[in-house]
């Protein structure tokens, strides 16, 4: 059965905050997902189309189909790069707890206000949740809000600093591994000496009752004569 056929398509909302969306005969409203488990709305097909013709929801992720029907829904909605697009709630935690140039770039490449509220807000929550987030990932996600409010759709961020902050990154990640090299080769030298000292003094006991057991021995042959 073509998805277009189906009496209707569950429509799912995994975000922390209410998201309202107008068909042509109703509004609705999906409430914030609760302890892990989202809210729930039955769409026609219909329905998900004249939604999609005015808003960026689906495809963008704000409201998330079946998993095993996200594709064929996708095609049909003539939306072939919505891979691209779409940023689940898992991919904003993503964009903003990892410090990298590729995230970066995907802020960048964000064009509408919907989604940068997202990460804004998910940024917000972790940062008051004490996680640790990266100052420049905040700058960036911040400017980029920025940008979007003023209508800016090219991002003109540069990258420059960021790169000098990977670098630096990168250079107390070496130095750190160059340090723990050096401790790896010292405790390895420290426990072969050990073993070795463990060698010699199993050996000097094996000598010394060697020695014994002679003396004993050669003690007892003497008695007998």
């Amino acid at each position: 059965m073509k998805i277009q056929d189906k009496e209707y398509i569950k429509v799912f909302n995994y975000s922390p905050v209410t998201i309202g969306i107008e068909t042509k005969n109703r509004g609705i409203l999906f409430e914030p997902v609760n302890d892990g488990v989202p809210t729930i709305e039955h769409l026609s097909f219909r329905e998900v189309e004249y939604v999609d013709s005015r808003s960026t929801v689906f495809r963008t992720g704000a409201l998330r189909f079946e998993e095993q029907e996200q594709e064929e829904i996708f095609k049909a909605l003539k939306h072939l790069d919505w891979k691209e697009t779409l940023l689940s709630e898992e991919n904003i935690t993503d964009l903003v707890l990892v410090s990298s140039l590729e995230n970066v770039e995907k802020i960048k490449a964000i064009k509408d206000s919907g989604t940068i509220e997202r990460v804004r807000g998910r940024l917000i929550y972790l940062i008051n949740e004490q996680n640790d987030v990266s100052t420049k990932m905040e700058k960036v996600i911040k400017s980029r809000f920025t940008e979007i409010r003023n209508g800016k759709l090219k991002s003109e961020i540069s990258n420059d600093s960021f790169k000098k902050h990977i670098n630096k990154q990168q250079d107390n990640v070496a130095e750190l591994k160059g340090e723990l090299d050096e401790m790896k080769a010292l405790v390895a030298q420290l426990l072969k000496a050990q073993a070795n000292n463990n060698n010699n003094t199993t050996e000097k006991k094996d000598n010394k009752t060697k020695v014994v057991k002679e003396a004993k021995e050669n003690n007892k042959t003497k008695e007998k004569q």
